[in-house]
């Protein structure tokens, strides 16, 4: 059992990787380095006992949602829906009309490649 066991669990990446195994290793410690904050620390669970480290999963996962229930932003403030299309004292922002000439020309070119429409040449036979 013992040798036929392991046979089924380990496939030839398993022997790449072991032989990379220092390199692999300093590739996940970097990424652990850059990844971890104080916002958003990794979570180590010993998996030894795995009912405990199940337990364990959750815990944190329900303790994570609470707290993100919880936390107030002090940035967010509620807007009138209108004042996010046109703010009354500053006029329509220049991103705005940018973004919304960028839409026109995905919608001119898709009508273009699907339906042969040439909005040009309609404007001429006007």
């Amino acid at each position: 059992q013992g040798l036929d066991e392991i046979e089924h669990h380990v496939d030839p990446t398993d022997f790449v990787a072991f032989n990379k195994y220092e390199e692999n290793m300093s590739n996940f410690t970097e990424f652990v380095r850059n990844t971890d904050s104080a916002n958003n620390p990794w979570l180590v669970i010993n998996t030894s006992d795995r009912n405990a480290a199940r337990n364990g999963v959750l815990k944190q996962v329900r303790n994570r949602i609470a707290k993100f229930a919880d936390r107030k932003d002090e940035t967010e403030q509620v807007h009138d829906h209108r004042a996010l299309i046109v703010d009354v004292e500053h006029g329509i922002p220049f991103r705005a009309l940018i973004q919304a000439l960028v839409l026109l020309c995905v919608a001119y070119a898709y009508a273009h490649q699907t339906w042969k429409v040439d909005i040009l040449n309609l404007v001429d036979d006007l």
